[in-house]
C-alpha cells in the first residue's frame, strides 16, 4: 500500500502574514502553514482530523485545504463563531457585493469613523489598528509616565527608561494607572504597505450629517471625517 504522508520536518518557520490569518485576531492563533506539515505526516487525504481545543478553527482550515475531514471543539464562542465561518464557503463576488452594501450604509449613517490624516502625504487615510501603550506612575515625583513614550527616548533600551520629569528610572514594576492610544498603522494611497505614525484623535463630534456648517473642533487633522471640513493642523 503507497502513501502519501510527507516526512515532518525537523523545524518549522512560517510568517503570520498570510490572509486567513490576517482576516481575523484571535489569542493563540497559528498560522495555517505551520499546521499543514503535521496534517500532511500523519493523516491522509479523507482522513478525519481532531483538534479539541481548535480555538479560532486554524486546523479545520488547514484540513479542508488538504482534503481531509476535520472535528473541531472548543469552549469559547468566540472561537466557535469565528471557526464554523471559516469553513461557511459561500460566493466570493455575493460576498464582496453584500459586504460593500454594509459598509457603504454604515458610513451613510454614521461617517467615516476609520477615516485618518495620513502625516506622510497630507491626504486621506483609513485607520487599520491604534496601538495602546500602558501609563505607569512615577516613584519618585508621582507624575504619570507613558510606557511607550519612555521606552522610545530610551532608544528602545528598557535599562534606560527614565520619567520625562524628573529623570527617575522607570520600569514595568511601577505601578499602572491607566492607558493611551501612541500609534496609529493606517492604509494610504501613498504606499503599498501600512503605515505607522503617531496616533491622532479622532473627531469626537456628531456623524456628518447632522454636523454639517458646523465648525470642526478637531485641530490636529486635515479634514473632519465626520463634517468634511478642512481643519487646521495643530
Amino acid at each position: 500500500m503507497t502513501t502519501s504522508r510527507q516526512q515532518l520536518p525537523e523545524s518549522i518557520e512560517v510568517k503570520r502574514t498570510d490572509p486567513v490569518y490576517m482576516a481575523h485576531a484571535y489569542l493563540t492563533k497559528v498560522p495555517i502553514a505551520a499546521i499543514i506539515p503535521f496534517i500532511e505526516a500523519f493523516t491522509e487525504p479523507g482522513q478525519l482530523v481532531l483538534d479539541p481545543f481548535a480555538g479560532s478553527g486554524m486546523t479545520g482550515v488547514a484540513a479542508a485545504i488538504l482534503g481531509r475531514r476535520a472535528r473541531l471543539f472548543d469552549i469559547s464562542m468566540l472561537g466557535q463563531h469565528i471557526g464554523v465561518n471559516y469553513q461557511n464557503l459561500v460566493d466570493a463576488d455575493v460576498f464582496r457585493k453584500h459586504g460593500e452594501l454594509v459598509i457603504a450604509m454604515a458610513r451613510e449613517r454614521v461617517g467615516n469613523v476609520y477615516g485618518v490624516h495620513c502625516q506622510r502625504c497630507n491626504g486621506a487615510a483609513e485607520l487599520t489598528k491604534t496601538v495602546w501603550s500602558v501609563v505607569v506612575r512615577c516613584g519618585s515625583c508621582r507624575g504619570p509616565v507613558t510606557f511607550y513614550r519612555a521606552l522610545e527616548a530610551a532608544g528602545w533600551r528598557k535599562e534606560q527608561m527614565a520619567c520625562p520629569a524628573c529623570g527617575t528610572s522607570i520600569s514595568s514594576r511601577n505601578p499602572r494607572i491607566g492607558e493611551e492610544p501612541v500609534l496609529d498603522a493606517i492604509a494610504c494611497s501613498c504606499s503599498r504597505t501600512q503605515l505607522e505614525q503617531p496616533h491622532t484623535p479622532r473627531c469626537p463630534g456628531p456623524r456628518w450629517r447632522t454636523c454639517a456648517g458646523r465648525t470642526c473642533r478637531s485641530s490636529r487633522i486635515a479634514r473632519c471625517t465626520r463634517c468634511r471640513r478642512s481643519a487646521a493642523m495643530g
